[in-house]
């Protein structure tokens, strides 16, 4: 009974053994002391806002083998989503997962860990910014009647290659944005429309002869990419003019000084000349009294008139 109670005990440990060793074999093993993470992506830039790069992890122990095989491996972002978030370490001592974009754009702080192991970080670029934008606005220039201005953006990246998906917002000193001021994205060529509506009210409530429009991109660390245009409102000149009577004559030279700029004069001195000259030099006829000169400026737009009163002394 001794002997057969004996081999029962023995056989029971035997199991409890085995347990236990199936159980041990089952703990992951941990990076030990002193052990160094090599973390990489590649590609360090991802072009789409959901394409995907490699992330990959590489353990080493402090004597410059590789950590065991099954360590786990944690892995973490900012942007982006992580698959696996944990992965195990193979026989090279590498554990691997995948970084894809989640739709949104910019710098990727991806970071692996072990145990007690300090995390390192490696720095991924999700989706392009914009580094450089030009904006257009076509008509350059509009009547006092008002108009509607197609304003175009174009966005390049920082290797000079136009932008897809960018967000462009458009803003105008004057007049109603078709847009509302809202994002715009870029399409495949990088560019961006919109339209400003401006009302002959907008103009007259603004007084100056231009205005300014812009458009504005996210670029590199948060900062703006912004860009700004000039938009001339093309009046009708308001006619005026100085002049100067040589001394001892009747010779007077003439200035045209309306504003905005004329592109066309017509000087009627009272005398039954006239001259289309921008500053005419005139000579009146030795005759008493004083001449009415008028100055008609005009431009594509309109044309406007103003009359002084030139004088002249008896001993002139």
């Amino acid at each position: 009974m001794n002997v057969r109670r004996s081999l029962l005990l023995l056989s029971l440990l035997c199991v409890l053994c085995l347990g236990a060793t199936l159980a041990c074999s089952k703990v992951s093993p941990t990076a030990p002391s002193g052990t160094t993470i090599n973390l990489s992506a590649n590609p360090g830039r991802i072009s789409s806002a959901t394409g995907t790069s490699a992330i990959t992890a590489i353990l080493v122990k402090s004597n410059g083998s590789p950590v065991n095989p099954g360590t786990v491996v944690h892995f973490d972002t900012n942007l982006g989503t992580l698959s696996p978030a944990e992965a195990t370490t193979d026989s090279s001592g590498t554990a691997r997962t995948t970084l894809t974009g989640d739709g949104r754009v910019g710098m990727a702080t991806v970071h692996a860990s072990t145990g007690a192991i300090a995390a390192v970080m490696v720095m991924v670029q999700i989706g392009s910014l914009g580094a450089s934008l030009s904006l257009q606005a076509n008509p350059s220039s509009i009547p006092e009647s008002g108009g509607t201005i197609q304003l175009i953006a174009l966005v390049r990246d920082d290797q000079g290659t136009p932008l897809t998906g960018a967000n462009v917002n458009f803003s105008s000193q004057v007049g109603t944005l078709r847009s509302g001021g809202g994002l715009l994205q870029t399409d495949a060529t990088g560019r961006a429309t919109d339209q400003v509506k401006v009302s002959a009210s907008d103009v007259s409530a603004l007084g100056a002869n231009t205005f300014t429009v812009g458009a504005q991109t996210a670029g590199a660390m948060g900062a703006l990419t912004s860009q700004t245009f000039t938009v001339n409102i093309a009046r009708a000149p308001v006619a005026s003019f100085s002049f100067v009577i040589q001394t001892g004559t009747r010779t007077v030279a003439f200035t045209d000084t309306s504003s905005p700029k004329a592109t066309k004069w017509l000087w009627d001195f009272g005398d039954g000349q006239q001259s289309s000259a921008q500053n005419p030099v005139h000579t009146f006829p030795a005759t008493p009294g004083s001449f009415l000169v008028t100055l008609t400026a005009s431009n594509a737009v309109g044309s406007g008139s103003v009359t002084q009163q030139v004088s002249f002394s008896t001993a002139q």
